[in-house]
This record gives structure tokens, sequence and C-alpha cells, in this order.
């Protein structure tokens, strides 16, 4: 079931600073006098308990979703219907007019209800998370000399919004590709990229996927981007709207973003060998307090503000998701190339 959301848009137009404490910079559910946005613990809420093995639903090896080695190509896609770069995904570079599209989901445990005032306030929260971490990185993509244009606005552009019942369980986004599967499926019948991006100038798109995540949700936002050719083609920012006990704020939705043109996650490990992040480097950042975005989303205080993204694009961040062609950080620690190197 797919539902466009001109109607959320009208609940939206309460202002925007019911998400300001009246005499705190920083959010904290403590200090918000009456009258100020709710504080900062989500609603209580429960979902069935449920254990997830690791990739348990699996697919057969015809699934017209499997990732071919040619190049990156999906055999069920068709340029005609959804145009996209087969090495950089739907989000290609951090340049001119991106499209932001917004999908508020229900899955089998979590949903929406906008005629519920709790929800109708989560719904703005995460627009106004959207419209900070935009207006962040295009603000600080022009200190790199990047004229960047984040088309996220649902008010002004109702096709932007749209609500997706989608039969999977966000709690196996860890899980293999079983999300990615269903959600994938789901934007390609149901969400008009081609005639949103014409609609809006721009050729590449981000998906943000919003779930109305109980209290006792554990699991913190993530992106799944297409970095080296990797999963799908679309571009998704999976945003759990509330994380123990605690909602999402406008720093974790600009890492989330950055994630989709490449950049790595600087608090852990690389794992998969992608960019060489190292415990060593990872500690080295800890250590020296590095305020990247990447590494931290916080003023430094362990306290979400919901008003201000105080964290920097430091060189490293700025190589890797193509604003620069080189960093000395990569350099000095030896870690691999952009995947932005050699496309432009």
């Amino acid at each position: 079931m797919k539902r466009k959301l001109p109607a959320i848009a009208l609940l939206l137009c309460m202002s925007l600073c019911l998400y300001a404490c009246d005499d705190e910079e920083y959010y904290d559910a403590s200090s918000c006098e009456e009258g100020s946005y709710e504080d900062d613990f989500c609603e209580e809420g429960s979902y069935e308990d449920g254990s997830y093995e690791d990739d348990p639903y699996g697919y057969p090896s015809d699934d017209p979703y499997s990732y071919y080695s040619d190049g990156g190509n999906y055999e069920a896609f068709d340029a005609k219907d959804y145009p996209f770069d087969t090495s950089l995904g739907s989000a290609k570079e951090l340049d001119g007019k991106i499209a932001v599209i917004s999908m508020f989901v229900n899955d089998q445990t979590t949903s929406w209800d906008f005629d519920n005032e709790t929800d109708q306030s989560l719904s703005e929260l995460a627009f106004n998370n959207l419209k900070i971490a935009s207006e962040y990185l295009e603000d600080t993509c022009k200190e790199y000399g990047r004229d960047v244009d984040l088309i996220y606005d649902w008010y002004e552009i109702p096709e932007l919004a749209y609500e997706l019942t989608v039969d999977t369980d966000y709690r196996t986004v860890d899980s293999g590709n079983q999300i990615d599967d269903v959600m994938s499926q789901s934007i390609q019948s149901e969400i008009p990229t081609e005639s949103i991006l014409e609609k809006v100038g721009a050729s590449q798109v981000i998906y943000m996927a919003y779930f109305n995540t109980p209290v006792t949700n554990m699991i913190t936002s993530c992106t799944h981007s297409y970095y080296k050719g990797k999963s799908y083609p679309y571009e998704i920012c999976y945003m759990f709207m509330c994380c123990d006990n605690v909602k999402e704020a406008p720093a974790p939705f600009a890492h989330e973003m950055l994630h989709t043109f490449g950049a790595p996650d600087l608090y852990t490990v690389d794992e998969d060998g992608d960019w060489g992040i190292n415990q060593e480097y990872v500690d080295y950042a800890e250590k020296t307090g590095l305020n990247d975005i990447m590494r931290i989303c916080d003023p430094g205080n362990g306290v979400y503000d919901y008003n201000k993204i105080h964290n920097e694009i430091t060189d490293i961040t700025a190589y890797y998701v193509g604003l620069t062609d080189h960093s000395d950080t990569v350099d000095e620690w030896g870690f691999l190339p952009s995947e932005h190197v050699g496309q432009n």
C-alpha cells in the first residue's frame, strides 16, 4: 500500500520551534519547560519478542533482485523506469540538485497513525531533522566549493513524502538482505522516482525510511548504500526514530545521508575492508577528539542538539564523499582510495 502524504504536510504546519527548549541551547528533557517539545524519551511501546538468525530468509538464486557482478547491474531494473549510475547508485555525487524522498514505513511490528498526536509530533521531528541536516550539508559543502541543493521539503512538493506498508520487520536490518529486497521492490513499484526527478530537476536521489520504533528499540539508524557497487542502487537511510528511549536528532540524519555518498564510519573498524579504517585509527580519532560527523553526532557532551549540528566534515570524510580529491589523513594512514576517484 502506498499513500502520498499531502495530509502530513498539513499536519506539519505547526511551528518548528516546538523542538527547542525555551532556555537551553541543547536539547535536554530535564530542562524543557511546559509547552516545549515533548521530553527526549519516546512514548512507551512494545513489540513482540523475536530473534533473528543471520540471514534467516535468504532468497532463491533466480531472484530478480540478486546482485550480478557485471558492473553492478540488476536484472530487475530498467533504465527507462529508473535512472541510476551503475557504479555509484542513486546518490552519485555530492553536487547539484539531489532529491530526498521521505518514506513513512509501516512494517510487521511498527506503524504510523497520523491521526495520533504522538505520531504527528514524531513526523514533525523527522521533517525538522531533515531540514537541519540538509541545510548543514549544503552550507558545509559550500566551504569545499560545491553547490549542493538537497530538495526535501514535502510541504512544498508533496510528491517527496509517502507512506509505505511493507511485509518485513525493521529488526532484520542487520540480518542479511531481506529488508533491502522488500524495500527495493516497494520503491520500484510504488514511488515514481523518474517523474519526481524530472519535476525537481535532479538526476540523483536519497531515500529516507522512517520507522516509528518503540521505546524498547535498541537498533540504531543505519544506511544501506551502493558503495563500490554493493547492495542495491537505491540508497536507503533507515531512520529508527526512537532508540534506547531517545528520539533521533538532526546530526544522525546528516551522518546517514553522507553514507549514501561513500562516507565511512570513523568510530568503528571497517570490517568489510572497503576503506581500511582500523582500530589504531579509531583509537587515535577518539583520543584526539576528532569532531567529524562520521565519528560523533553530538556537541561533545553526549546530549543531542535538536536545533543545530556542531560536527564537521573533515578532510577524510570530504575525500570519501568526493568533495576533495586528496586527504592527508588517508595518505598518512594508508587507507583505500575513494569510490569517487576517477569518476570526475
